[in-house]
């Protein structure tokens, strides 16, 4: 039987009617690429029985090839194993949250070992793991034998937790999207994504009429408009209401009796939408709900006439101008002027003092995110809340605030682009591919030179003006404020570092220069020329290799013999040398690279393994690894060639480039090493030609 991510990575390719990328997969699913990889080759053999199969497009991902019968059929299977569905840990201990947050009464375990087809002891376990996300959310987990499971807060504590574990793994786009094209966002992979988690633990029709009641009754009142983030926050309140009311809820006092003025006003129109969800669910709606609906719709209400005049729209100027100056001082920054950052502010504080005021929830998926992106500028921004504001702040508030402050940072830097040098002690293969990573995560950055550390201090006393120094080791004699140290692989955090370095820089830290390109002579358009025919020629391919220890001797053992090797001894040891300081694998595929008088000209080998052995990587740590990519050049290689080799590491980067040295025949990779090798002459080709002839 399938469990239950198989299942969902077959609906959304049966669904979707567009390829979707493994990294789209990846993000939806939240699990790795390799997974992703994995479960797609388990799914082959019921693709198949189904008269069906996954087809893959460069550049574009996959899909699932087939009549649309069959895939009418498989669909139906799946939504038939429902009926009989595995629980995996992560789904079960989700549906105790739920179950938890909505319960009126002590639930006893054997329900819920029952409901998900599991021991009493192993629903103890899952509550053991439970316990810390309750106390985040200030409530306590009561167990007592013979009575049951419980949960210990307020009524708003409970209200806040389940609003948060609805919002989980989902953005806000995603649910506005779901809303506005009612079931019809579920043919995308996303909008499939947010149904899928709402069929979790909600009613389908409840979602359509829960939205429908909210959205007719708004598009009937002239006088005020919802925020977005509002409209969604309200839409998704409404359905957890109703189905506390379904679970039998017990409701006290009338919260509408004790409203705030601008609540009171929206007393009537909250009415109006419980009369009418009263109508279609045929569920009575308690006076208490009323008072909260009333509570939201003054929280995230604009006037649609005057959206930025309100009575508190004099303070939020005053508080938006104190806030931005609170922040500069923290972040040493100018941020006064931006107009942008000013107006933003101004309209995100509006409604944001509402739900203060209100004590309203809201959820920031991005939060964790926007905290690694931008350390220093949440805390600033946590500084200056802390200060200026007369509420306690959430996180997920102080984040969309730093989401405004982080772009103003941005638009600094906007129409610059940064002279930047890569310094990497792995060699040019490490090196190409961190500096594609890198042009391709920070395009504004112009990298003007790759250089070793033994070589930087005399490289930079030939340059004008550099602004940045990216390295993979620490370098003692620049300055520090313009260094920032990275992992090969240019993780998450780094582009935090280099972005929050780069923001720093004031206006004047260094002089505008229009970025030149240099026009390439035709003599070096020719070396260009020849060292892509000798890597076409001089590319190899080995299937099935059996290799016994050590593991680079025996591969060079299959290269014995080939015109091209002068020296195999040679060759092996100056790969063993680079090898030492450290290689790169990406999934289950590791690059080894060398300059050496082994070889006469340039060489590309791919080895497939007939079975997986542990190799090391750049952080010492041993990996799996199924495929070998060998790219050699001779010592004497002019730059033209030792960039060809680079454009080869730096094409690692794409999926669909490392799929094919592991799986391709050597046809289809000589095919895609010409188009990706000429594609870069053909460019240097047409500056040259626009050199000589002129604009």
């Amino acid at each position: 039987m399938l469990h239950s991510r198989q299942r969902r990575l077959l609906q959304i390719l049966l669904l979707s009617p567009t390829f979707v990328s493994d990294q789209q997969l990846g993000d939806m699913l939240k699990v790795s690429l390799r997974t992703i990889q994995r479960e797609i080759q388990s799914l082959r053999g019921i693709l198949s029985r189904h008269g069906l199969k996954i087809v893959r497009k460069t550049g574009s991902g996959m899909a699932i090839e087939g009549r649309e019968e069959d895939k009418q059929r498989l669909l139906k299977s799946l939504n038939e194993m429902e009926k009989y569905r595995l629980y995996s840990p992560e789904e079960r201990q989700e549906g105790l949250i739920f179950d938890l947050l909505l319960a009126g009464e002590p639930v006893k375990l054997y329900a819920f070992s029952r409901k998900y087809n599991v021991t009493e002891a192993t629903i103890s376990l899952d509550l053991d793991k439970l316990e810390h996300w309750f106390a985040e959310a200030g409530l306590k987990l009561i167990r007592k034998p013979g009575w049951g499971v419980f949960l210990e807060g307020t009524e708003q504590q409970k209200r806040m937790a389940l609003s948060k574990f609805l919002h989980q793994g989902t953005t806000f786009e995603e649910w506005l999207a779901l809303f506005q094209n009612e079931g019809q966002a579920s043919q995308h992979p996303l909008g499939f994504l947010v149904r899928d988690r709402l069929l979790k633990f909600l009613d389908i029709e409840h979602i359509w009429a829960v939205e429908r009641a909210v959205r007719e009754v708004l598009d009937g009142c002239d006088a005020i408009l919802l925020t977005d983030r509002g409209y969604v926050n309200l839409v998704i309140h409404l359905l957890l209401a109703v189905e506390r009311i379904k679970r039998g809820a017990k409701y006290e006092g009338e919260l509408s009796r004790n409203l705030p003025s601008e609540a009171m006003e929206m007393l009537p129109l909250a009415r109006e939408i419980a009369s009418r969800l009263e109508g279609a669910l045929s569920l009575p709606i308690p006076e208490m709900e009323i008072g909260y609906i009333a509570l939201h719709l003054s929280g995230a209400a604009i006037s649609k006439e005057h959206p930025m005049e309100t009575p508190e729209s004099g303070r939020m100027f005053e508080l938006a101008q104190q806030f931005i100056q609170s922040v500069e001082r923290e972040l040493g920054v100018p941020l006064l002027g931006d107009a942008i950052l000013f107006e933003g502010l101004l309209a995100h504080l509006i409604p944001a003092m509402g739900r203060l005021e209100n004590g309203l929830q809201i959820h920031n998926p991005m939060l964790k995110e926007i905290r690694e992106r931008y350390p220093e500028v949440f805390d600033a921004c946590r500084k200056a809340v802390s200060k200026q504001f007369p509420y306690a702040v959430p996180d997920d508030e102080i984040g969309y605030l730093a989401l405004h402050v982080g772009a103003a940072l941005i638009r600094r830097r906007e129409g610059r682009r940064f002279r930047t040098v890569v310094v990497c002690a792995g060699g040019f293969g490490t090196s190409s591919y961190l500096t594609a990573r890198l042009k391709n995560e920070v395009p504004y950055l112009d990298i003007v030179g790759i250089v070793s550390v033994t070589e930087l201090k005399k490289w930079l006393s030939e340059q004008e003006h550099i602004d940045l120094i990216v390295s993979t080791v620490p370098i003692s004699f620049a300055d520090d404020h313009r260094v920032v140290v990275v992992h090969p692989f240019l993780q998450k955090e780094d582009l935090a570092a280099i972005e929050w370095t780069l923001s720093r820089m004031r206006v004047d830290d260094f002089p505008v220069q229009e970025a030149k390109e240099p026009s390439p002579s035709a003599l070096s358009l020719a070396r260009s020329g020849e060292g892509m025919m000798q890597i076409l020629r001089n590319l190899q391919v080995f299937d099935g290799v059996n290799v016994s220890r050590p593991v680079l001797e025996s591969l060079c053992l299959l290269l014995a013999g080939w015109g091209k090797i002068r020296d195999l001894r040679a060759l092996c040891r100056d790969i063993k040398k680079r090898e030492a300081q450290g290689g790169l694998i990406i999934n289950d595929l590791a690059l080894i690279h060398a300059k050496s008088e082994g070889v006469s000209e340039l060489l590309m080998a791919v080895f497939r393994l007939s079975s997986p052995v542990d190799w090391r990587n750049d952080a010492d740590e041993k990996r799996r690894v199924s495929t070998f990519l060998l790219l050699a050049a001779p010592p004497t290689a002019p730059k033209e060639h030792i960039d060809l080799i680079g454009q080869i590491s730096a094409a690692l980067i794409e999926d669909d480039f490392v799929a094919l040295l592991k799986r391709g025949s050597i046809k289809k990779i000589r095919k895609s090493l010409e188009f990706l090798l000429s594609e870069e002459l053909i460019s240097r080709t047409n500056v040259c030609l626009k050199g000589v002839h002129g604009p």
